[in-house]
């Protein structure tokens, strides 16, 4: 597995708001990296896989993240642009 990691150069800059463009992409494939990681457990659960994938949406990311923790709840989970269950 792939570790990313930033200097403490980059992080300081990072956190006053002005990160380079190395930052940026490194922050960037690590992101994207997260995101096959999630899709990777949700296909060896059996979940659903929406398509076309964009692992840098972040709109993506955040389905498969909900997506994980439902099928680890044992509850259905929802399709992108589904309405919320109702009670």
């Amino acid at each position: 597995m792939r570790t990313f990691r930033l200097t403490d150069a980059a992080f300081g800059d990072l956190a006053a708001g002005r990160p380079s463009a190395d930052t940026v992409d490194l922050l960037r494939r690590a992101q994207a990296s997260r995101h096959l990681l999630l899709l990777s457990a949700i296909r060896k659960l059996g979940g659903p896989i929406p398509e076309p994938i964009d692992v840098y949406d972040p709109m993506a990311a955040l389905h498969t993240s909900a997506t994980l923790a439902a099928l680890h709840a044992g509850a259905a989970p929802r399709h992108p642009g589904s309405a919320p269950p109702t009670n």
